[in-house]
């Protein structure tokens, strides 16, 4: 995909794993029975924590953040998978490592 066009975004920046599930799962099915085509879902590339009290132990372990790493898990199984042609990480000036280009699946 050299050129993408994505007619919507969605951004989880700041999203607990379980808010962010629930608000990307329905957003996407949404975005499909409106006829979207290609999504960009902004996860953000992880950083420094303020509010440690939402968070686990283990999105401190690692130096990507949490979203960024399951996201990708959550189109690519589960609940959303049948929503999902494909998906790739967006480019630079889309964010990068920090979002995804999503494309659905047509009704």
């Amino acid at each position: 995909m050299n050129s993408i066009r994505f007619q919507q975004r969605i951004d989880l920046h700041g999203m607990t794993c379980v808010e962010a599930h629930q608000k990307l799962f329905h957003y996407l099915e949404r975005a499909q029975r409106r006829g979207k085509r290609v999504i960009i879902v902004i996860t953000g590339k992880g950083g420094p924590k303020t509010d440690f009290d939402h968070y686990r132990f283990s999105e401190f372990e690692n130096n990507q953040g949490v979203l960024r790493r399951e996201v990708p898990m959550w189109l690519s199984g589960g609940a959303m998978r049948h929503l999902i042609v494909s998906f790739q990480e967006a480019r630079r000036q889309d964010g990068g490592s920090g979002a995804l280009y999503v494309v659905l699946k047509r009704i």
